[in-house]
C-alpha cells in the first residue's frame, strides 16, 4: 500500500489555514481521497484536553508551554498521524513544529535547540511531504481574528485576560 502524504498549513492566526484546508480537503474529495484533517493541538482526546489547559492557563514558563505543545504533539502523531499514513491515507494539519518554532522560540525565546529535541522525540522524526505557508499583512489578519473575537478582553474579576469565551488563542501560544 502507498503511503499517504502529510500536508501541513502554516500561517499566522487569520492567515486563513482553516478555509485553505477545507477548500484542499474538497478537491482531494472531488479526485477520489478522503483526508483525514488534524489540528494542533488537538485532535485527540488527550491532545484537547491539553489544547484547553493551554488556552485556558498562562503559563509564566515558556518552556512549560512548549513541552504542552510536544505532549499534545507527541499523541497526536503516534496514535493518528502516523497510523493514517501507513494506511495510505492523506493527512491534512492545521498546524506542526514549525509554529511551536516560531510561537514559543522566536516569540516566547525558548531555546531552539531544546525545542528541536523536544520535537524529535514527539514527532518520532515525522516530517510533512509538504508545509504551505500562508502569508498575510499583519492588519488583515488581525481584522480576521477581531471577527473571532480576537483579541481577548481583561476578566472582570482578576484583571488577567481571559480566552474561555472566544475560540481565539492566548497570544504566545500556537492555537
Amino acid at each position: 500500500m502507498t503511503r499517504g502524504k502529510f500536508i501541513v498549513l502554516e500561517g499566522t492566526d487569520g492567515a486563513g489555514k482553516s478555509e485553505q484546508i477545507s477548500r484542499l480537503t474538497t478537491n482531494l474529495y472531488n479526485a477520489g481521497y478522503n483526508p483525514m484533517i488534524t489540528r494542533e493541538p488537538g485532535g485527540t482526546q488527550a491532545g484537547e484536553k491539553i489544547r484547553a489547559i493551554i488556552k485556558d492557563t498562562a503559563c509564566a514558563n515558556p518552556v512549560t508551554e512548549m513541552l504542552l505543545f510536544q505532549a499534545a504533539r507527541a499523541e497526536l502523531v503516534t496514535s493518528v498521524i502516523i497510523p493514517a499514513l501507513e494506511s495510505g491515507t492523506h493527512v491534512l494539519s492545521d498546524r506542526y513544529a514549525a509554529s511551536t518554532i516560531a510561537y514559543q522560540g522566536y516569540g516566547s525565546g525558548v531555546d531552539l535547540d531544546q525545542i528541536r529535541a523536544a520535537t524529535e522525540a514527539a514527532t518520532h522524526g515525522l516530517k510533512p511531504d509538504i508545509t504551505i505557508w500562508l502569508d498575510i499583512k499583519p492588519e488583515q489578519a488581525r481584522e480576521r481574528t477581531r471577527t473571532r473575537g480576537w483579541p481577548p478582553t481583561p476578566s472582570r474579576t482578576s484583571g488577567k485576560i481571559s480566552t474561555k469565551s472566544s475560540a481565539a488563542a492566548t497570544p504566545t501560544s500556537e492555537t
